[in-house]
């Protein structure tokens, strides 16, 4: 996956963005605190668990299957 063209200051603003209008309602269930969740802000996809690393290469490799 290739580094996004975006400054940090825009890939925060869809961040939020995507999390207030698409993704909030969906991941504050009672199972869910503590966790982590990583979004795609090009894409609007989004994984949760318990590891940053573990989370945006999940993100990755459905990416990639998507794209193949």
């Amino acid at each position: 996956m290739p580094y996004s063209a975006l400054s940090s200051q825009e890939i925060a603003r869809r961040g939020r963005e995507l999390c207030e209008r698409s993704i909030r309602a969906k991941v504050e269930t009672e199972e869910n605190i503590g966790k982590i969740v990583s979004i795609n802000v090009e894409t609007g996809d989004y994984e949760i668990g318990n590891d940053l690393v573990e989370t945006s290469l999940r993100l990755r490799y459905n990416r990639n299957k998507v794209e193949s």
